[in-house]
């Protein structure tokens, strides 16, 4: 987390990228490597499905501080490489702020 967000202060926000993913796919997230128009759309509407599922209250009454480690390192480490998908206006940014509700939801 800390070398992440090391590369994002530095501007090398491809770095960043690369080795978010490698973690991210190290902790059995299933994440493209080179998404598609179609790979967005699918993991969006899949994101939507989702949410749909879920009413305002229910979504407010998932936080919780998670005591599941892997959990809590995977949260931290989407946190630590988002801003750098967006800095690099990269295609991983959609996918990965769908990774971020899915667990979101998922998790609390």
């Amino acid at each position: 987390q800390i070398v992440l967000k090391s590369l994002a202060q530095s501007d090398r926000h491809q770095e960043c990228i690369s080795r978010g993913l490698g973690i991210l796919r190290q902790l059995n997230f299933h994440i493209p490597l080179s998404p598609s128009n179609e790979n967005i759309l699918n993991a969006m509407a899949s994101t939507a499905i989702m949410a749909s599922q879920y009413s305002s209250d229910c979504i407010i009454s998932l936080y919780h501080v998670t005591s599941d480690d892997t959990a809590y390192a995977a949260v931290r480490i989407m946190d630590a490489f988002y801003i750098s998908t967006f800095a690099a206006a990269s295609s991983f940014m959609p996918l990965i702020a769908c990774e971020i509700v899915k667990f979101s939801l998922q998790n609390g």
